[in-house]
């Protein structure tokens, strides 16, 4: 059965992101920007399917507008002045920062959460555990271990350590470096130089288009369904559409990856690190 595209989406076309193929991590960073300032707009300024078409909205209009600029030239990022200001917002959360009271409490639930002996929450403040209780179970892994295990409290690609101010900075350094590895280890999580090979599944998997379909889905208010992501991101793989058990599963997994801030921040680094190096 010939696949029907639906209205609105005359002007899609695959061929546009083809040099995709060719893209460094570094050229991957304008991209991901654009896509992230327009998801922005979605999330904050409350354009959803139910408001689509209801009185003027120039944030609408406007994001309706950079939408037809990257289906007309998908691998042509917003303009440069744009781009600097939303990316110094976007990378507001910096590498490192200090651990908040909030997180305590986090810390604490997470615990609570994922630990098979552990004492029951505090009824008052001051009513902390003992030390005797706190040794019926095993406290003495990684917070960031326990963190892992939690579905609430996962901090994802961050980790926790206590720094001894007073050692010297050359010290720090070489220990800080020590830690880092072993944490990556602990967690498995890569370290940035594994985003080469990122970026080439994220092509592989069609991530951009896909992310460009879903932006015009919702400030459209048209819906789109797996089996039209399928058929528009995948055009012509007859055997990958109507075969393959989740014809998806690659590009959704991928674009939680990679349209994210926290990649962004990654790409970032790494860009900066090389660039420090020349």
């Amino acid at each position: 059965m010939k696949y029907k595209r639906p209205s609105g989406l005359e002007d899609f076309s695959l061929k546009k992101y083809s040099t995709l193929s060719t893209f460094t991590p570094d050229q991957w960073i304008p991209l991901i920007e654009s896509r992230l300032h327009l998801r922005s707009i979605i999330d904050k300024l409350g354009i959803q399917r139910a408001n689509t078409e209801v009185a003027p909205n120039p944030f609408r209009d406007y994001a309706k507008a950079q939408l037809d600029c990257l289906f007309a030239e998908p691998l042509v990022p917003f303009g440069s002045s744009f781009l600097k200001q939303f990316s110094e917002h976007s990378r507001h959360k910096s590498t490192v920062e200090a651990m908040k009271a909030i997180d305590v409490v986090h810390f604490y639930n997470a615990v609570l959460e994922v630990r098979d002996r552990v004492p029951d929450p505090p009824s008052a403040p001051g009513h902390a555990p003992t030390v005797a209780q706190l040794a019926g179970g095993n406290y003495e892994v990684p917070i960031d271990e326990v963190l892992a295990k939690s579905k609430r409290y996962n901090l994802k690609n961050f980790a926790n350590f206590r720094v001894d101010l007073y050692a010297d900075d050359a010290t720090l350094r070489e220990d800080f470096k020590a830690a880092i590895s072993v944490a990556r280890k602990r967690l498995k999580q890569n370290s940035p130089s594994s985003t080469f090979s990122r970026v080439a599944l994220w092509h592989s998997n069609q991530v951009l288009p896909y992310a460009d379909l879903k932006l015009w889905s919702e400030l459209t208010g048209t819906k789109l369904t797996d089996w039209d992501f399928s058929n528009l991101i995948f055009e012509g793989d007859d055997h990958k559409i109507c075969n393959a058990d989740d014809p998806l599963f690659g590009t959704k997994r991928d674009y939680k990856d990679a349209i994210t801030p926290a990649i962004l921040r990654r790409l970032s680094t790494l860009s900066s690190t090389k660039k420090s190096k020349k």
